[in-house]
């Protein structure tokens, strides 16, 4: 995939809120949720 291509554009666009919460729930699982600022995740 070249330079500036994203492929993270949901399939299915009424599942963003489901998966906005899966996100979350996940990053609780793993125990990253005090590093998490917003919606940004990077560096």
């Amino acid at each position: 995939m070249g330079q500036g291509q994203k492929r993270n554009k949901l399939l299915v666009p009424e599942a963003n809120k489901a998966m906005y919460q899966f996100k979350y729930e996940m990053a609780n699982e793993v125990g990253i949720t005090n590093q998490i600022q917003g919606d940004y995740w990077g560096h």
